[in-house]
């Protein structure tokens, strides 16, 4: 009897299961699209936005409300209604892309959320676009006063530049006139890092790139920030554009993802300080460093942005893992202009994951 009641019991239960799993199959698929997926095939970018629509119908016995719709890039918008989609009623989604500035192939994500955002439709547009002809000013923006001479930046991220490998970023550059130009570019910040081909004459109309390549060798011992700016004059002009490249030198990383390599972290990135007076004495913060990795941290190089700061921490310093160390700051006062100030410490490390870290120093001295 027992046996049988627990068997009556089990059946119920699948019974039971069976129906709730029915239940959230059909109110999961209560709002049916017609189709999931748009290809707009080739358009051009020339032409302008584009929209399509996704036709839907409510399947169920009970009204559905879209709550959410998301997308998966700022260049898709869709268009819906929050009205209760009664059971057997139809509707549409409008979508629509901007292919501005998107020039390719291209697949973008409609999210549909219903029923309390517990169900979600997936949808998807997909197509080429074919890039529009990009004007002289949009290719080249800085001009070089009336001379002529176009470039397309005037400064170079180089980001991390590693010991014992070469990175290069260029500069594109145009001669709009009808005479060849006599360009001159003068270091006037040099890291003894950066070499340059910008030509010294371009023939009229003429286009090409200039190469920046930084090259630090491990023998050089050299960590820390880089940063080259150039001043770049055309003959007969006396227009000067500044040029500025900048990045920072690390060490090779050999294991990029070691999982005991050590790990710098700071209990905070910002240090502050009350309103000080110029003619006060130095005073000092701290902050702690610690290394959350399984290998010893070492502090490659340390930098200041401005005399009036100084640190006790110095290139060469080891913390071992799990360990830290309490970082004192010194500010003089005296050192620093009136007004507000803003300075920063730029340590590099050999953490793979951020092999350079700010601090950022803020106040106010009257």
């Amino acid at each position: 009897m027992a046996v049988f009641s627990k068997n009556i019991a089990l059946r119920v239960f699948a019974v039971a299961l069976l129906s709730l799993v029915a239940m959230s199959a059909s109110a999961q698929s209560s709002l049916r699209f017609t189709r999931t997926v748009w290809d707009f095939g080739t358009i051009r970018e020339d032409d302008g936005k584009v929209s399509c629509t996704f036709e839907y119908v409510n399947r169920g016995k009970q009204p559905v409300v879209i709550d959410q719709v998301n997308v998966s890039c700022g260049c898709t918008t869709p268009e819906f209604s929050r009205k209760p989609i009664l059971a057997g009623e139809r509707g549409v989604m409008k979508v629509t892309f901007d292919p501005a500035n998107r020039p390719g192939e291209f697949s973008k994500e409609i999210t549909v959320f219903t029923g309390g955002r517990r169900y979600r439709t997936m949808l998807r547009i997909t197509g080429s676009v074919i890039g529009r002809t990009k004007s002289v000013e949009e290719l080249y923006p800085a001009a070089v006063g009336e001379s002529g001479l176009r470039v397309s930046a005037r400064t170079l991220p180089f980001n991390y530049v590693t010991q014992n490998e070469r990175k290069s970023l260029y500069i594109n550059y145009i001669n709009t006139s009808s005479e060849p130009i006599a360009v001159r570019l003068t270091q006037s910040a040099e890291s003894g890092f950066l070499r340059h081909n910008f030509p010294q004459t371009i023939p009229a109309g003429a286009s090409g790139r200039a190469e920046f390549t930084y090259a630090v060798s491990r023998s050089s011992g050299f960590f820390g920030e880089l940063s080259d700016k150039f001043e770049l004059r055309v003959e007969g002009s006396d227009d000067v554009m500044l040029i500025a490249t900048n990045g920072y030198a690390i060490e090779r990383f050999e294991i990029l993802n070691n999982e005991l390599a050590p790990k710098a972290e700071f209990e905070r990135q910002m240090l502050k300080f009350e309103e000080v007076n110029k003619s006060d004495k130095p005073f000092a913060l701290s902050v702690r460093l610690t290394n959350n990795g399984g290998e010893p941290l070492f502090v490659r190089s340390i930098a200041p942005s401005h005399e009036a700061i100084t640190t006790s921490l110095a290139a060469g310093a080891k913390v071992e893992p799990s360990k830290s160390v309490v970082m004192t700051v010194t500010v003089d006062p005296s050192k620093l202009d009136y007004g507000r100030a803003i300075e920063r410490i730029v340590l590099i490390t050999n953490d793979p994951e951020r092999p350079m870290r700010q601090l950022r120093i803020t106040g106010v001295v009257r």
